[in-house]
């Protein structure tokens, strides 16, 4: 199932630092310390209009960060993110799409793959994501889904390799009515990424943990506006071509199968 020259691939390097930033980041003592720290500096070395000039900038930018680290803050964010999502109503599909989006938020999505998939919406369930999907997979078959009901590819690093690879195996069997399923902050970018890909999508609400800090709910919905505008900038939501995914199948063929995960 799983061929080196993909799967195995090491991480994206932007994914290899991003735990670390958010860490420190969640460490407001720290964060406030080191921008003190270079204000200090700036103001030691530097000229005079310079300094102001610098000192004025990272003081506001000590006072963003504590901003957004409030719950208020947090939540006006959350709903600019979900306030365009097209609600859920009910409609039936062709699959339901779980995405992975690290091991803190599977439990609550395959407990909604699960409640979607009892009450009839979808006869299958595809999991996307390294390191993830395999999880679900698993997580899924103990609750009860036949293993003829789960698919899933454990590759992908990323929402917009989510999006080619599920395309990749799911569209040749015919399957372009998906119900998407990822925490809310994550679903508007994950919509339009997947949409671009040929998808008719009903994106689902899956709940953000309650035992999840307020600080690092902040911090996803940061990562969130960074990287819906990341996408946008590298025209991620436009219609792509069918041949893109033919093109990515010809490199992949061996890489990906639908298959759950060998023991």
């Amino acid at each position: 199932m799983i061929d080196p020259r993909l799967c195995n691939r090491p991480p994206i390097p932007w994914l290899s630092w991003r735990g670390f930033i958010e860490q420190g980041l969640s460490n407001v003592a720290g964060v406030t310390a080191i921008l003190l720290a270079i204000l200090l500096g700036i103001l030691a070395i530097l000229s005079r209009s310079l300094a102001l000039w610098l000192r004025g900038t990272i003081l506001s930018a000590i006072a963003a960060y504590a901003i957004i680290l409030l719950p208020p803050t947090a939540q006006l964010a959350e709903w600019g993110l979900t306030t365009w999502l097209p609600a859920d109503l009910g409609q039936p599909a062709d699959a339901i799409v779980v995405l992975g989006r690290g091991r803190e938020l599977n439990q609550n999505r395959a407990r909604d793959a699960l409640q979607l998939w009892q009450a009839g919406r979808a006869p299958l369930i595809f999991a996307s994501g390294i390191g993830d999907a395999p999880i679900l997979y698993r997580d899924l078959l103990q609750r009860g889904v036949p293993s003829n009901s789960l698919q899933l590819e454990a590759c992908s690093q990323t929402t917009e390799e989510n999006a080619r690879f599920t395309a990749y195996l799911l569209q040749p069997q015919g399957i372009y009515r998906i119900i998407l399923v990822s925490d809310p902050p994550h679903l508007l970018r994950s919509l339009l990424t997947f949409q671009s890909f040929g998808f008719r999508v009903i994106p689902h609400r899956s709940r953000v943990p309650e035992d999840i800090t307020p600080r690092r709910r902040s911090l996803l919905l940061v990562r969130e506006y960074a990287g819906l505008v990341a996408y946008a900038l590298r025209g991620r939501y436009f219609p792509r071509d069918v041949t893109e995914v033919r093109r990515v199948a010809q490199v992949l063929s061996p890489a990906l199968t639908p298959n759950g995960p060998r023991s």
